[in-house]
């Protein structure tokens, strides 16, 4: 056995479990249900489901000396453990691999009495290692032995943990809502029925609900709520209270969920169109919009565009919509945008990449569209040749989905999201707006199918970090952006004189996934595009293998060097 972070896993077996957890780590996350939650840890059905055998047992409690003497050992480093016994009392998997066995010794630092129940899981069968005694109260243990019966998936599922949020078991509440963050926004909808309307509105006006489970309650409050709940939203929403603000982003999606587009003025005149407004409070907007863009069509995709063209009239902020006009082929700014390259200074410097890869993905559209974007990126060249150049090489290997026509309205609420791949355009079809950029871009950008968002679907990342995580089992749910707090001048200041890219969320959920935009790099809690109807197909192959077998590289190494210094620390005998 090897003990790491107080856990033992597997001597023999290290490699593979080390580099296992090194992908997780390393890999870019699927994408998750609650479009602004982030999953926290591994649940407890993912921890037995990874085992080979997973028991319910009990501490043999002796303390005498001469129980003491004969305890078997382990060693790590030199230093000397002695193992605890454990009498099983239950088994939740691998029944044949214990089947014989009363009684098994574990390497355990707690004191719990004779009463307290454990879950421990074995790995390495058939040769079983026991990982670290979990203990858990009465309830926990009728919970662990529910969970190998559940549903793989679906409402029934959720149904299920439903009763399990805000448990006042600090290990049921975490594990519920974790098992919500990960399900499909479509299972979370399905269960519209079954929601607890009023505890949901409960857990949203309590301020000592954490941010991260706050959003969640928003979101299944968009599924399941009335008209009767606006008032309270709108109150929130102009509330000057930071905490009351919390989840500000699930505020305003669940507020535009029940008011319709008639709850758009409301929105605009606080946060986009108001030049003081936090920075926090607008990318918060901005993640709503792009939700009901992708998710829903209670809003027309029109109206949620004119929404977000007011940012332009702020160019330190202009490159937080940019990507969205190009993705959603709003070519009625383009000019606008021009001009905005050209006149950008250091406070605004970085809009000028997006706005290069707006053209370029402009470029690719038949007709007056294309050509006007070719042109303008030839006189942009002038300008800035830096920008273009960098534009070009940093997303050389195109976008991870295919934009989607601008005409055509995602799933609504209720539905599924569309999953149906849009076809690229006809490659034989004639564009008259092809980039002169080709020429300097790999071939396997000038090859990526039209439509593609150049650059990257990008959905820029907040300037300003999240606030301080709340205390889960073993990680910790991260606040949003809504909560984030303001950046020092100094820092905003050097942020703010760099050029950025700008790259696309590949999460929406659990620990927070990075995202690229220069210097700027943070959590975005919106779905990738793939996820909510993109091409899967038009992935462009050179880049896919980018992000695969780079993170994959990257774990090779990481578990090699941490291989070796557990070889050099010492091992446990089993």
């Amino acid at each position: 056995m090897t003990v790491i972070a107080g856990r033992s896993f597997p001597s023999l077996s290290v490699p593979l479990w080390l580099l296992a957890a090194s992908i997780g780590l390393l890999a870019p996350r699927a994408a998750w249900a609650c479009p602004f939650c982030n999953a926290t840890s591994q649940t407890l059905c993912e921890e037995i489901q990874a085992a080979d055998t997973a028991i319910l047992a009990q501490r043999v409690v002796d303390d005498s000396a001469e129980a003491q003497a004969e305890a078997p050992q382990s060693s790590i480093a030199g230093a000397d453990l002695k193992k605890t016994r454990f009498r099983v009392v239950g088994v939740i998997k691998g029944q044949p691999l214990v089947e014989g066995i009363e009684e098994i010794d574990v390497v355990y630092f707690g004191r719990a009495d004779a009463s307290t129940t454990f879950l421990i899981t074995g790995l390495g069968a058939p040769s079983l290692d026991w990982t670290t005694p979990l203990p858990l109260n009465d309830d926990a243990v009728t919970y662990v032995q529910q969970l190998p019966g559940l549903p793989a998936q679906g409402a029934d599922r959720l149904a299920f943990f439903q009763d399990f949020l805000e448990h006042e078991d600090p290990l049921l509440a975490q594990d519920a809502y974790d098992e919500f963050a990960r399900a499909p926004y479509s299972e979370v909808v399905d269960l519209k029925d079954r929601m607890q309307h009023d505890q949901l509105v409960i857990w949203v006006k309590d301020l000592d609900v954490p941010p991260s489970r706050r959003r969640l309650y928003l979101t299944m409050l968009s599924v399941c709520g009335t008209a009767e709940d606006i008032p309270m939203l709108e109150e929130m929403i102009r509330s000057t209270d930071r905490k009351a603000k919390m989840g500000l982003d699930a505020m305003i999606g669940c507020y535009l969920t029940l008011k319709g587009p008639d709850g758009l003025p409301l929105v605009e005149d606080l946060y986009l169109k108001d030049p003081s407004a936090a920075y926090q409070d607008t990318y918060a907007t901005v993640m709503a919009l792009r939700f009901h863009g992708q998710e829903t069509d209670v809003i027309p995709r029109e109206r949620i565009l004119q929404a977000m063209r007011h940012l332009l009239d702020h160019p330190d902020l202009a490159d937080q919509v940019i990507p969205d006009l190009a993705r959603w082929e709003d070519w009625s700014v383009m000019d606008r945008l021009v001009e905005l390259f050209k006149t950008s200074d250091d406070n605004s410097r970085w809009v000028r990449i997006p706005v290069v890869n707006y053209l370029r993905e402009a470029a690719k559209q038949p007709g007056t569209v294309g050509q006007r974007a070719t042109e303008a990126i030839a006189e942009l060249k002038k300008v800035d040749p830096e920008s273009v150049k960098r534009a070009t090489t940093l997303f050389g290997f195109g976008s991870l989905a295919a934009a989607k026509p601008a005409a055509a309205q995602p799933p609504s609420a209720g539905a599924p999201p569309d999953d149906t791949p849009q076809p690229p355009a006809d490659a034989s079809a004639e564009t008259t707006g092809a980039s002169e950029l080709d020429a300097e871009v790999p071939a396997t950008a000038a090859d990526a199918p039209a439509g593609e968002v150049a650059n990257g679907n990008v959905s820029p990342a907040p300037r300003e970090p999240s606030a301080a995580p709340e205390t889960g089992r073993s990680a910790s749910t991260e606040a949003g952006p809504s909560e984030a707090g303001p950046t020092s001048p100094a820092a905003s200041a050097q942020n703010k004189a760099r050029d950025t890219a700008v790259a696309s969320p590949t999460t929406t959920v659990e620990v927070p996934q990075q995202t690229a935009q220069g210097d700027r790099a943070s959590t975005s809690p919106i779905k990738p595009l793939d996820a909510a109807g993109g091409d899967a197909e038009s992935i462009n192959q050179p880049g896919w293998l980018v992000m695969i077998l780079g993170p994959l590289a990257a774990a090779v190494v990481i578990t090699l060097l941490m291989w070796t210094i557990l070889r050099r620390g010492g091992e446990h005998t089993a």
